[in-house]
């Protein structure tokens, strides 16, 4: 396995080994009844996508570009956590996290050219104000 498997693997494990503790606390200090109780404490259990991949809140221009660019900065911002985690845990010698955060940055830069962020939208292909 690569290190960047290893490192999946071992999220997903941890993941699922939090979920089970948690749902074992839920269960085992209340008892469960009916199957509409059940329901109810499926629904209290955190999706493991929405724990290991948090997302906040945009409050920004609300356009489809800008929703795109704030989904993928957002990402960007959690691998690159993972990463100096791991790194500070010695799971990832410091040469590869800087490959590896260095190859997300330039991911995120082409992300934001192709999404034409920050540039004047009535700007033709040669930078000449067109009206």
């Amino acid at each position: 396995m690569t290190t960047g498997r290893k490192v999946k693997h071992t999220l997903q494990l941890l993941a699922q080994g939090f979920f089970c503790n948690i749902y074992r606390k839920r269960t085992s200090s209340s008892k469960i009844k009916t199957q509409g109780e059940l329901k109810k404490l499926d629904k209290k259990i955190v999706n493991k996508d929405d724990f290991l991949y948090p997302r906040g809140r945009y409050y920004g221009q609300v356009k489809p570009e800008n929703l795109v660019f704030n989904a993928n900065l957002q990402e960007f911002a959690q691998r690159v956590s993972y990463i100096c985690n791991l790194e500070t845990g010695g799971k990832l010698p410091p040469g590869a996290a800087y490959e590896q955060i260095k190859d997300l940055w330039k991911q995120l830069k082409r992300s934001k050219k192709e999404l034409r962020i920050g540039e004047d939208p009535f700007q033709d292909d040669q930078g000449e104000v067109q009206g």
